[in-house]
């Protein structure tokens, strides 16, 4: 454990002179920050696609939706509507992730506290409720949204102040008019 340790800081001290905040260059940690985030979409739709394909098809309904068998449902159309809606969820999540990792890569300062709010409430959600997939994609986009808060992201996210510079005089060239 203690050669663990010694090598991790080893690193660390390699590694420091050349982070963001240290040379004033924010694109290392936007790119890490976009790729986390959009990451975190694509794995959240990966565990939904593993979970869908290894889903059990009953063969019949549950006991609280047997009233739909008179209507023809079975378990299979049940199933297969379960599968739908959990893909059609995972994609709005997949596309919701691209859009916050593309508006960050786009110095939006809102798309920043949007991924932090919603990567935070989303790794509470799959604590409680979740998968290990759910949860390890909702911690990669919560380690994307933060390092947008680092000191190195900072000047990434600044507003930018246009300076205005006095306008040159111009003549106008105009043809004589002509009286009659």
């Amino acid at each position: 454990i203690a050669v663990a340790g010694h090598a991790i800081a080893a690193v660390v001290q390699a590694v420091q002179p050349r982070l963001p905040a240290n040379t004033g260059n924010p694109v290392p940690a936007i790119a890490a920050a976009f790729a986390l985030i959009a990451g975190a979409g694509l794995l959240n739709l990966w565990g939904t696609l593993t979970t869908v394909s290894r889903m059990p098809i009953p063969d019949s309904l549950p006991p609280a939706l047997a009233l739909l068998e008179r209507y023809g449902v079975t378990g299979t159309h049940y199933a297969r509507t379960l599968a739908a809606v959990q893909l059609a969820y995972a994609l709005v999540i997949l596309g919701t992730a691209l859009l916050l990792a593309v508006a960050v890569r786009d110095k939006r300062r809102w798309a920043r506290v949007v991924s932090a709010v919603l990567a935070g409430t989303a790794l509470f959600y799959a604590l409680n409720a979740g998968t290990g997939t759910q949860t390890l994609a909702a911690a990669l986009a919560l380690a994307g949204a933060a390092i947008t808060f680092t000191k190195g992201a900072a000047p990434w996210f600044r507003r930018r102040v246009i300076a205005m510079q006095p306008l040159s005089p111009q003549r106008h060239q105009t043809k004589p008019h002509h009286h009659v």
